[in-house]
């Protein structure tokens, strides 16, 4: 008598979507592979775990595998790559005494920003409470003789994907 075993015919979630700057993750735990005990394969894969700056921005496929021989057996993934944003170089600025200053925000992709100064006793006018707009607009006032600097801090979210920048800083001196 012959009895002739069907291979288990893996499964796993289809895609997945990343952002190049995040952490390494096991595939294991965000595809949900099923049956358990298979090895990955890929781009940017060490089995079982995925390293998005490896695998580089873009659309990878990731293949899971169980099983030898005839009964070898496999399920793919897609795995999307998604840019995070470079905040354009923001310049530092020498302004008035109770003058405003407009910057325009931008980034290498479509972006929205996060933006705030850092309070000073020196200076008013400054917005020390985090803003989402992509104009920083402030009038600042010297309550002093000499000048004095106003640092703030933008970071960007690439839209619609969601994925963080690196925040950078940029420096106000009001004469």
């Amino acid at each position: 008598t012959v009895f002739v075993v069907s291979p288990v015919i893996p499964s796993a979630l289809p895609t997945y979507s990343i952002c190049a700057n995040n952490a390494a993750f096991n595939l294991n735990t965000v595809l949900t592979p099923s049956p358990s005990g298979g090895n990955w394969t890929g781009t940017g894969v060490t089995n079982p775990t995925f390293i998005p700056s490896v695998a580089g921005v873009g659309i990878h496929t990731v293949v899971y595998t169980i099983g030898t021989g005839t009964c070898l057996a496999s399920a793919i993934s897609n795995i999307t790559v998604n840019p995070s944003p470079n905040l354009t170089p923001i310049s530092p600025l020498t302004i008035c005494n109770n003058t405003g200053f407009i910057v325009n925000l931008a980034s290498n992709i479509p972006s929205s920003f996060v933006w705030q100064a850092i309070a000073t006793s020196t200076v008013s006018g400054e917005v020390s409470l985090a803003q989402t707009s992509s104009v920083i607009n402030n009038t600042l006032t010297n309550t002093t003789t000499s000048p004095q600097n106003v640092q703030y801090t933008v970071t960007p979210t690439s839209v619609p994907q969601g994925c963080l920048g690196g925040s950078s800083n940029f420096t106000v001196t009001v004469m």
